[in-house]
């Protein structure tokens, strides 16, 4: 009788290998918490160990070729690197352990946040906020005072700065000893604060650690009647203003299902023999609509010696210092814009198209129109 010999093969070995990895990348993956990426490992893992495929071969009379294995492994490390990724970005340095370090070894580069108010500006470009942001404030220690937003797991303080903030401004990985301290604070509360600020991003704002509280005010309870006052000071005024505001007489106006869009002036110069520029435009927007929105404009200039496809590029854009125009309200703003034009002999058509700035689409709510002759 002659016995079996077991071959073993470089593929054979290089799957165990490949699988044992996967194995405990699923063990790490979910420790981390980083469960979309512990799925995928584990899939990659019955996919290549060599007992499981056997078993689909023999329970279920199929097996995947070493084309669709090996197609399948290079999916899913794509797949884990994007996630990975993007864990990283939202949980925002969470996973570290950051080495306290003493007040009298910091630098403080800021104690105001006025120091870096261009993060408020709405007006000032990405570019501007990062290129002040990496030349100043990276990976230095500020200290500053705001509101707190949220305190959650983590020892994450979120803190508000900007007036017109909705959520928070930055958020503040705290020092593991603080813990007690943020036990005893609430939503409100102002609080001084010393931290690291480590990043700038897009739609998460700032990011900081090493995180210490330096002083705390209480928010104070109002009374009833202050409650019941303040909102009579806040919304009587408004309502009035609402409902006796008229369009000035100058103003072109164009509505559409109850929200009004109105040209109440603009400026241009005359800087050459046959160019110029518009530098200045006053709009108000009335909403009588069903909805609120946050208003956005875009502004066209043309005239008939251009392409067509310019008459739809947009020249500027001006957004508004507002989260919400309620229903009822409306909003009057004088933008500062520097837009070129050339042929003085051609009339030139302006328009202003408002936009929902939370609407995908760029579909315009209302346009107006202005037909002009620069002389």
């Amino acid at each position: 009788m002659v016995k079996e010999v077991k071959k073993i093969t470089f593929g054979g070995v290089v799957s165990w290998i490949f699988g044992v990895f996967c194995i405990l990348s699923v063990i790490g993956s979910f420790a981390l918490s980083s469960y979309v990426a512990g799925i995928i490992w584990l899939i990659m893992a019955l996919i290549v160990l060599p007992p499981t495929n056997r078993f689909y071969r023999e329970k279920f009379n199929f097996e995947l070729s070493k084309g669709i294995k090996i197609s399948i492994v290079i999916v899913g490390l794509i797949l884990v690197a994007m996630t990975t990724n993007t864990d990283e970005m939202t949980k925002t340095e969470s996973s570290f352990t950051y080495t306290p370090t003493k007040s009298n070894e910091v630098t403080i580069v800021s104690k105001s946040f006025e120091d870096f108010a261009i993060i408020c500006d709405t007006e000032a470009t990405n570019l501007q906020k990062q290129d002040l942001f990496k030349r100043k404030f990276k990976d230095q220690y500020v200290e500053w005072s705001g509101e707190i937003s949220s305190i959650s797991e983590g020892n994450k303080v979120q803190v508000k700065h900007c007036p017109n903030t909705w959520t928070s401004d930055i958020i503040i990985t705290m020092k593991s000893d603080q813990r007690d301290q943020l036990l005893q604070f609430r939503e409100g509360d102002i609080i001084t604060y010393r931290a690291k600020l480590t990043r700038l991003g897009d739609i998460l704002g700032l990011s900081a650690i090493d995180g210490e509280t330096i002083k705390i005010e209480e928010k104070r309870e109002e009374t009833p009647t202050e409650i019941i006052g303040n909102v009579m000071k806040e919304v009587e005024p408004e309502t009035k203003k609402t409902q006796d505001f008229k369009f000035s007489s100058n103003s072109i106006v164009n509505t559409q299902n109850g929200i009004s869009l109105a040209l109440d002036d603009f400026k241009y110069e005359i800087k050459g023999e046959n160019w110029g520029k518009l530098t200045e435009l006053t709009i108000t927007i009335l909403n009588k609509g069903n909805n609120a929105f946050q208003p956005k404009i875009l502004v066209f200039l043309y005239d008939e010696k251009d392409r067509k496809e310019e008459w739809f590029q947009t020249k500027a854009e001006i957004e508004f210092d507002m989260w919400q125009l309620e229903v009822g309200e409306h909003v009057t703003k004088k933008a500062i814009i520097n837009i070129p034009f050339n042929d003085l002999d051609l009339p030139k058509k302006l328009e202003l198209a408002l936009l929902d700035a939370y609407e995908f689409g760029n579909k315009p709510i209302v346009v107006v129109e202005k037909e002009f002759l620069a002389k």
